[in-house]
């Protein structure tokens, strides 16, 4: 499948995804915007823990800027946006390979896919320390 058809069909499905998770009207485009830039970087750089590291952390990035712009919380846009990313197969061919008895090919596969999700949860934690850094929370006026 060409790098288009899957960029179109990451766009599609967050857009559906989002949906279903009830986002608001408004936000239901950009969340698939934003995933479909993630996913295309994602390719890019290939399927590596490099890839979805930076995937991730360019998801969480923009979804704190349209967040900002369209005055909502960033759970909504990154949330929705990381799903395609999400290492599903990675999960599957462990537990096939667990039920096959081929332990040494589980154990390579499980720990590429809990290392991916590491790497997601990594660039996540790097968006929100990065944010707070950069744009730190203003003060009330009745706060010291």
């Amino acid at each position: 499948m060409s790098i288009a058809v899957q960029i179109v069909c990451c766009f599609l499905a967050t857009v559906t995804f989002s949906v279903l998770f009830r986002t608001p009207r408004k936000s239901v485009l950009l969340c698939g915007g934003i995933a479909a830039l993630g996913y295309a970087l994602y390719l890019v750089l290939g399927n590596n823990l490099w890839s979805y590291y930076a995937a991730t952390l360019l998801i969480a990035l923009l979804g704190e800027v349209c967040a900002r712009w369209r005055k909502m919380p960033a759970v909504i846009f990154i949330s929705t946006a990381v799903v395609p990313l999400v290492p599903g197969t990675g999960l599957y061919y462990t537990m096939l390979r667990l039920v096959e008895n081929d332990y040494a090919g589980a154990g390579q596969t499980g720990a590429f896919t809990l290392l991916a999700m590491g790497a997601m949860a990594l660039a996540i934690a790097t968006n929100a320390l990065l944010v707070r850094w950069f744009f730190p929370r203003k003060k009330a006026k009745n706060e010291c």
